[in-house]
C-alpha cells in the first residue's frame, strides 16, 4: 500500500480537468441540492444533464464524476453504505455499468482508464430523493480500483490531509 496525495496527482492535468477536480475538492462533506451542484460550475452543469452515474465529459478519455443514486439498478450491488474513517477518508463499492457489447460501448472503459492513470474522480452520493429536494452529500475526490475477481469498482476518497491509501499494482511501476 502507499499514501498518494491528491494536489501531486492532479498537478500534470489540463487545466479545466484539475479546476473541476478542485471543486470536488472544495466541497468536499458538503450537502448540496442537486439544482447546486448544477450552477456551481461549468462541468458540473453538464454532469447535471446525465442520467446515468458515470460521467465523462465530451470528448475526453478519462471519468469526472460519479453519482450513486437511490433506487437505481444498481443498488444490490453497491456497497451498504459509504465506509467512513475518523480522518475524512472512506470507501465504497460501485458496479460497473452493464452493457452486453462490453465495458467499451459505456463508461466503464474510460473508468478503468482513469483509475490505471491515478486520476482522481468525484463522488457524490444521494442522501434525499423527491417529492422533496433532491440532495447529495459531496464525498470528493478518490481514487478507483477495479476488482476484477468481483466486478465491482473500488473508491478510495482521500482523508482531510488530501491523502488516500491505496494499492493498485499496475501503478506501483509508474511511481518509482
Amino acid at each position: 500500500m502507499i499514501d498518494l496525495k491528491f494536489f501531486d496527482l492532479i498537478k500534470n492535468l489540463d487545466e479545466d480537468h484539475k479546476q473541476n477536480l478542485i471543486w470536488f475538492w472544495e466541497n468536499k462533506s458538503r450537502n448540496m441540492k442537486w439544482s447546486d451542484i448544477r450552477d456551481s460550475s461549468e462541468t458540473n452543469k453538464n454532469f447535471a444533464k446525465v442520467l446515468k452515474g458515470i460521467y465523462r465529459p465530451a470528448g475526453k478519455d478519462y471519468v469526472l464524476a460519479i453519482k450513486n443514486l437511490i433506487g437505481s439498478q444498481y443498488n444490490s450491488r453497491e456497497s451498504l453504505g459509504v465506509f467512513e474513517d475518523d480522518r475524512g477518508g472512506w470507501y465504497f463499492e460501485y458496479p460497473p455499468e452493464v452493457n452486453p457489447q462490453g465495458y467499451e460501448a459505456t463508461n466503464n472503459g474510460p473508468l478503468i482508464r482513469s483509475s490505471s492513470m491515478l486520476y482522481p474522480v468525484g463522488f457524490i452520493y444521494q442522501i434525499q430523493k423527491k417529492p422533496k429536494t433532491v440532495i447529495y452529500k459531496i464525498y470528493g475526490p478518490c481514487l478507483v480500483r477495479y476488482q476484477g475477481q468481483t466486478d465491482i469498482f473500488q473508491l478510495y476518497g482521500f482523508n482531510e490531509n488530501a491523502e488516500v491509501r491505496f494499492l493498485n499494482a499496475d501503478n506501483l511501476k509508474k511511481l518509482s
